[in-house]
């Protein structure tokens, strides 16, 4: 597990780890994001915690998870597909979710896992000799911290919806990234 680093007094920036096996995703079996609040019916908060959680026996090569760690404490994690297709990256986030119990920071911990998952990419892109990167993720069109979030990160909105979910992109050239 990872430990912490602190980037400005009293804020805490979490250690990251790659998960890229079914056995090392096996941890993520009891990970929960699901806000307990009664009467609250929030589908993609369960959609994204069953996903992670079978992530220890579904997680294809293509795909990783990538978990932020606090106090030896799993706090966030993204399931991701990095594809390469000619000279462009493709990154698919099929799933972000904070630990329950980390919520109600104002979307630092979001932030810090959406600025950790371009910057994976980008020397995910690097390395793999490509000059563009494009993501994409899909969002509940009722979830709106997300889609503050993916605005925050400069992700936009796309005009399809596939049943709840509505995609968000964004196409950046590796060469004007700055990280």
């Amino acid at each position: 597990m990872g430990f912490l680093v602190r980037d400005a007094p009293g804020r805490v920036t979490p250690a990251w780890e790659r998960l890229d096996t079914q056995r090392a995703a096996r941890r993520l079996e009891r990970f929960c994001c699901v806000d307990g609040q009664a009467g609250v019916d929030r589908p993609w908060e369960r959609a994204a915690q069953a996903a992670l959680r079978r992530a220890g026996t579904s997680l294809r090569p293509e795909q990783s998870v990538l978990v932020a760690v606090e106090d030896c404490v799993d706090v966030a994690a993204a399931l991701f597909e990095l594809v390469t297709h000619g000279d462009q990256l493709r990154m698919f986030v099929f799933s972000v979710a904070v630990a329950s119990e980390r919520r109600g920071r104002g979307g630092i911990v979001a932030d810090q896992l959406m600025a950790e998952l371009r910057r994976l990419a980008c020397d995910e892109a690097r390395q793999r000799g490509c000059r563009s990167i494009v993501f994409v993720g899909k969002i509940h069109v009722r979830n709106l911290a997300s889609e503050r979030a993916a605005k925050r990160t400069g992700l936009e909105p796309g005009t399809e919806i596939v049943g709840d979910y509505r995609f968000w992109g964004r196409r950046l050239d590796v060469d004007d990234v700055d990280l």
